[in-house]
């Protein structure tokens, strides 16, 4: 009896365990599906919030995973490896979260480029904690550093402590963006720090209720003189809560000369400044966003006011520049209004600012230029004149002309006109391109040695050819704040033409990478898209693979975005829907073998290699590297009328093409550049064959027309550049009328037959 029971009870424990097990089995899959889980890499949370377990066997945090989900706590495996940028942003009610011991990378991507605001406005999270036996980074007092203490990686927005925070002694540098929306007053650094931010620019804009920045008296680099801070002769950050409505020229030490980027960024308090004497730069969005500013004054020792420096200041009023001589890129108070085209930015800067400057002087001259208002401070005083070398009543000053004298003495490498670099000019090797420069120039780079270029953060727009037959570049990334290498505005016409081949014959160039933020572009596996990733835009030459797979979710090929890459074959997605020049777009892949195409692609399709359309019943592109030396009417799909623009563009290898009954039209450009074709024969069938059609066959022979009426363009040769060919076509046909109007070699077939 008691063993019976006993059965019973064990009976009941199993049942109890295996319906524990299903119903976590039934968790664990209702878990799976708050995740999109790409391989080892965590895509994107879906999920509700509260507190989520990342599953074991993911590596990687990817960009954005956890973009403003209202998750609480964040339970990592220790499979992890990797976070990307932005993937715990604006998580509000985040409070907990421990690294794990495998993390080894959240501080640079695979292109070396730095990782930024990962753990960006969690208001809610007092501590970023680190497991025990981590090889690579360490929570100290809740704020995440490098293993050895040298580098502040990410300060907690939720950590308040009183409002202070003193980075310990051995710290000797910051991450990138290690402090975005914290609560603090004061912040204190220490001895050892060397290296606040590489670009010397403000690296606490983002600490709104920061008022005091305060530094050690042994620090080699950095000090502070009433809480705001200097690096030698620059003003790098005067905090944004700073007490004080006024900031007279008094204020600063005598020896400065700069004043940095971002220095008074989102200053809240500040209604009027008066920069001193001596002060010679004011530096890249230096005063952008004061939130209070009414009024600026700018000394006659100022010699140069970067771009943006007043940008998005909505209450500025009055900005006085005693320099008649100073240098004002095209963008220094108001961001120029794009077209809308590619979801340009529109900046909104404040529209009932007065910029207050002497007669005939460049702030006159920039202020008719953009339609500012402008008041006259009368003529400029004999003392400023000659201090500035100009005369008291001088012709209006050419402010561009003034600007490219200068920047031509420094920077000898380029020719720089406005904010545009029109040429480099230097030997190669690794380059810097200068900070102000907005637009690199059509050819800029054109056949130089550079090696690596790197790009400045303002950099607004690449145009054609820039980077063409570089071909010793290896390396570039694209900055965050480029928005057009697609298209070019023309100010006067309107019209907007495509920007060709920006980095064509670039044979050593494997990667084109984009910095993290950049709204409109992206690189995947080296490959530039938009950020939609709905646009392949280009494909780098030296990137070289026997396949090359377009990834889903693409939908149309940019102009030129294969131009002479070593790819054996292609695969297009169901997702795509349209070339850009058809089989233009891959003519340049001279080791092209074959074009695939998903079977659930409803534009085109491909057969044993060869691409064709559904909807005009075209050849778009025979592979210029196949093997068949000849094509007979057979070799072709029944039902097509159209042999497509540059369908068989710069072909290797035939030499005979006998072109089925049906066809009706030869596009532009068909056969072009053919290397090897000696005879074509065109069936009566063809109404009309267009311009170009056989142009730079050098070795085509013979080409018969069977149409005895068949449409010629006059003003595009089909056989231009193509010497020895002559035409075979019946007697008073439109082909022999044609050959003796263009002065070609004509061969008649006879009389036209009857049927």
């Amino acid at each position: 009896m008691k063993s019976h029971s006993w059965c019973k009870i064990w009976t009941l424990v199993i049942c109890l365990m295996l319906v524990c097990l299903a119903c976590a089995g039934a968790a664990g899959e209702a878990a799976e599906d708050e995740f999109t889980i790409e391989g080892t890499t965590l895509v994107k949370y879906n999920g509700p919030g509260g507190e989520v377990t990342v599953p074991d066997g993911i590596e990687k945090l990817g960009t954005w995973a956890f973009d403003g989900a209202r998750v609480t706590k964040v339970n990592l495996p220790e499979t992890l490896k990797e976070i990307d940028s932005f993937c715990f942003f604006a998580c509000y009610e985040l409070t907990d979260i421990t690294l794990p011991a495998s993390l080894t990378n959240l501080e640079y991507d695979e292109n070396g480029i730095e990782k930024s605001q990962i753990f960006a406005f969690n208001s809610s999270l007092s501590e970023i904690k680190v497991a025990e036996g981590n090889p690579n980074y360490k929570s100290i007092d809740g704020v995440l550093f490098t293993a050895d203490g040298k580098r502040l990686l990410y300060y907690p927005d939720g950590k308040y402590n009183d409002g202070e925070y003193a980075i310990p002694e051995g710290t000797v540098e910051l991450g990138y963006s290690p402090f975005s929306s914290a609560n603090l007053k004061s912040i204190s650094i220490p001895s050892t720090m060397e290296k606040l931010d590489k670009y010397d620019e403000n690296p606490f804009t983002a600490i709104l209720t920061l008022e005091e920045i305060n530094v050690s008296p042994d620090n080699k680099k950095y000090y502070s003189i009433d809480g705001v801070l200097y690096k030698d002769n620059t003003l790098i950050s005067y905090p944004a809560s700073k007490s004080g409505t006024e900031l007279a020229a008094e204020v600063f030490p005598e020896k400065v000369t700069n004043i940095a980027l971002e220095a008074f960024a989102c200053n809240r308090n500040l209604v009027t400044v008066e920069i001193p004497e001596g002060v010679e730069y004011v530096g890249w969005m230096s005063f952008c966003s004061s939130l209070s500013l009414e009024s600026v004054t700018i000394p006659a020792s100022v010699k140069e006011i970067s771009a943006y420096a007043f940008d998005s200041c909505r209450t500025l009023q009055k900005v006085v520049i005693l320099n008649p001589r100073v240098l004002l890129p095209d963008n220094s108070f108001i961001e120029e209004k794009y077209r809308e085209i590619n979801k340009y930015i529109i900046i909104q800067d404040s529209d009932q600012a007065v910029l207050y400057g002497y007669d005939n002087s460049t702030t006159q001259a920039y202020a008719e230029k953009w339609g500012l208002k402008f008041e006259s401070l009368g003529p400029a005083p004999e003392e400023v004149s000659a201090n500035t070398e100009t005369e008291p009543e001088c012709e209006p000053v050419d402010v561009m002309a003034e600007q490219e004298a200068r920047w031509a003495e420094e920077y000898k490498d380029f020719e720089i006109k406005g904010n545009t670099l029109v040429k480099y000019k230097g030997s190669g090797g690794e380059v810097t391109v200068p900070y102000m420069i907005e637009v690199l120039g059509e050819s800029a780079f054109y056949d130089s040695m550079v090696t690596k270029v790197n790009l400045p953060r303002g950099l607004k727009e690449i145009r054609s050819y820039c980077f063409w037959n570089c071909p010793e570049l290896c390396e570039i990334t694209l900055p965050a704040s480029l928005r057009n290498l697609e298209y070019y505005i023309d100010a006067t016409t309107g019209y907007v033409p495509i920007q060709a081949q920006v980095f064509s014959n670039n044979p050593k160039l494997e990667a084109i990478n984009v910095e993290e933020g950049n709204p409109l572009y992206k690189s995947i596996d080296g490959v530039l898209f938009s950020a939609d990733g709905k646009t392949l835009i280009y494909y780098p030459d030296g990137k070289k693979t026997d396949l090359y797979i377009i990834p889903e979710g693409t939908e149309e090929l940019g102009y030129t975005a294969f131009s002479y890459p070593e790819i054996s074959a292609i695969h297009l997605p169901s997702t795509l829907r349209q070339l850009h020049s058809d089989g233009g777009d891959f003519s340049g892949i001279s080791t092209l073998k074959g074009v695939y195409v998903s079977p659930e692609n409803q534009f085109y399709y491909s057969v044993d290699g060869v691409l064709y359309s559904r909807n005009r019943k075209s050849l778009i592109f025979y592979p210029n590297n196949r093997e068949e030396t000849e094509l007979k009417p057979e070799d072709f799909q029944k039902g097509i009328i159209n042999i497509g623009a540059f369908a068989f563009q710069q072909d290797k290898n035939l030499k005979t093409v006998e072109l089925p009954e049906g066809i009706e039209v030869i596009d532009w450009m068909a056969f072009s550049w053919a290397k090897s074709l000696e005879s074509v024969t065109v069936p009566a069938s063809v109404g009309y064959i267009s311009g170009y059609a056989f142009v730079d066959c050098h070795k085509l022979e013979k080409l018969v027309i069977l149409n005895p009426n068949v449409n010629l363009p006059d003003d595009n040769l089909i056989t231009e550049n193509t010497p020895w060919v002559t035409l075979y076509g019946y007697e008073n046909s439109t082909v022999q009328a044609y050959a003796e109007k263009h002065n070609l070699k004509f061969e008649s077939l006879g009389p036209v037959p009857e049927e």
